[in-house]
């Protein structure tokens, strides 16, 4: 009995030590260039009669895409996390009003923009970033009819966490989508007006035109059970083992 408890000793000893659970993480990216379409309108204001083409609010443009990723292969291991990110390597958006102001008053024009960006897919509570600015221009009626134009342009980056923990949805075979948007709005003012928003005898127009570039990555943390060489220890207990079985044998002859 002894020797048979020392071969099962070492035996199970060799096993505990001699495999191990292992925290991997294997990871997708896809990437993607939105362009929304262009936004635009005009304004005309004869003596508060106010004609707004297309009429407020000025809908927005929309754009989306969808990227398409692969499951976790549950045959590497067991799942024990899900990180979804979507990074931002490019984003501009560019705003222009253009004026042709016939009042008595100078005025200023504006077009303010808005643009929202988001992520939505499985299991993912839609993430959005907002931006906003406005382009204007300065009329000076005293020398008459004018127009004039500018624009402003923004170029920044943005990092959002979409979603992370353990979900066996994402695990097995197949693919699921994740559909990246780009939602831009723009609305026209001026400053001063005569009630209405906009001055007497003003007429004006303005576009947004917004593009998004950047990258979604999928990162999936699983344990998987390894073979591993085996510590000095191990050795140590193995040789006890047999060095019992070796003494018994002994003493029995």
């Amino acid at each position: 009995m002894t020797a048979k408890f020392s071969i099962l000793l070492a035996a199970l000893t060799y096993f505990l030590l001699g495999t191990a659970a292992h925290a991997l993480t294997i990871s997708q990216t896809l990437s993607f260039d939105i362009a929304a379409p262009t936004v635009t309108f005009a304004v005309s204001n004869d003596n508060g009669d106010v004609t707004i083409t297309p009429s407020l609010p000025v809908p927005p443009g929309t754009a989306s895409q969808v990227l398409t990723f692969t499951k976790f292969g549950t045959t590497l291991g067991t799942l024990t996390g899900v990180t979804i990110t979507f990074a931002t390597t490019a984003y501009t958006a560019t705003a222009t009003v253009g004026a042709d102001n016939q009042g008595f008053t100078e005025a200023t024009f504006f077009a303010d923009a808005a643009m929202d960006r988001s992520l939505s897919g499985l299991l993912i509570t839609t993430a959005t970033s907002q931006q906003t600015f406005n382009a204007n221009c300065e009329t000076d009626p005293s020398v008459g009819p004018s127009s004039c134009g500018n624009s402003t342009t923004n170029n920044f980056f943005f990092d959002g966490t979409a979603v992370t923990g353990a979900h066996s949805s994402f695990g097995g075979p197949g693919t699921f989508d994740l559909t990246a948007a780009l939602s831009s709005t723009l609305a026209p003012r001026v400053t001063p007006d005569n009630g209405t928003g906009f001055a007497d005898n003003a007429t004006f127009n303005g576009t947004l035109n917004a593009d998004w570039e950047g990258a979604i990555s999928v990162v999936y943390t699983y344990l998987t059970v390894v073979a591993a060489v085996p510590e000095p220890l191990t050795f140590y207990l193995l040789a006890a083992g047999l060095g019992g079985i070796a003494l018994v044998r002994r003493r029995r002859s």
